[in-house]
C-alpha cells in the first residue's frame, strides 16, 4: 500500500462491513502501521451506497450490472 511515508507492507482479508444499515463481505487491506479506516468506492458500491458530492454524505444508489 502507498502512503505519503512511502510504500508500506498490509494483509489482504475480507470482513463483514456494515454502513447505514446494510451488511456485506468485502475485501479489506489490515497493516499495523494505519490507525484510520478509509472506506473505498468498491465497498460502497458493494452496499449500493455512493457519496453525494454536494453534501458529502451517503446516500442509496441502483445496483449497476455489467
Amino acid at each position: 500500500m502507498r502512503r505519503g511515508l512511502g510504500v508500506i507492507e498490509a494483509d489482504r482479508s475480507r470482513a463483514w462491513v456494515k454502513i447505514e444499515g446494510k451488511g456485506e463481505i468485502v475485501p479489506v487491506l489490515v497493516s499495523n502501521m494505519v490507525d484510520k479506516v478509509l472506506t473505498g468506492v468498491t465497498t460502497l458500491e458493494v452496499l449500493e451506497l455512493e457519496v453525494d458530492p454536494m453534501t458529502g454524505k451517503l446516500r442509496e444508489r441502483t445496483l449497476l450490472l455489467y
